[in-house]
């Protein structure tokens, strides 16, 4: 939970930041300096604006107590919140009229087959 909500704290001081017009230089300090104060051995963040990556690094290590250094293409386990990010996803899509909640999966991803073919 700890690590959700610095996440969270993070992603919206980094927008506040963005929105600002503040150097990407000013924003990474600032991760930086978060993923100390709150003691998280590492993460990937990257910073999208307009469309575009402006930034991709690591910060820090891979786990705690370890000498792995984190980069862009660190993979993180995220337990169940992907469960929250595809339902809101979901609920963005469906707001903007590009698929129904009771569509059809298969309608989407055809080779998606369950037991029950609904």
């Amino acid at each position: 939970m700890k690590r959700i909500v610095f996440t969270l704290i993070v992603m919206v001081s980094a927008t506040q930041l963005l929105w600002a017009q503040a150097d990407i230089k000013e924003i990474e300090q600032y991760i930086e300096q978060a993923r100390i104060a709150w003691d998280v051995p590492g993460m990937a963040v990257a910073i999208v604006k307009d469309g575009k990556v402006i930034s991709a690094r690591g910060y820090g290590v891979l786990e705690a107590g370890g000498t792995q250094k984190v980069d862009e293409h660190s993979l993180f386990a995220i337990a169940s919140n992907t469960k929250a990010f595809i339902a809101t996803s979901i609920g963005i899509m469906q707001s903007r009229g590009l698929l129904r909640l009771d569509d059809k999966v298969a309608d989407y991803l055809p080779g998606f087959q369950l037991y029950d073919p609904y």
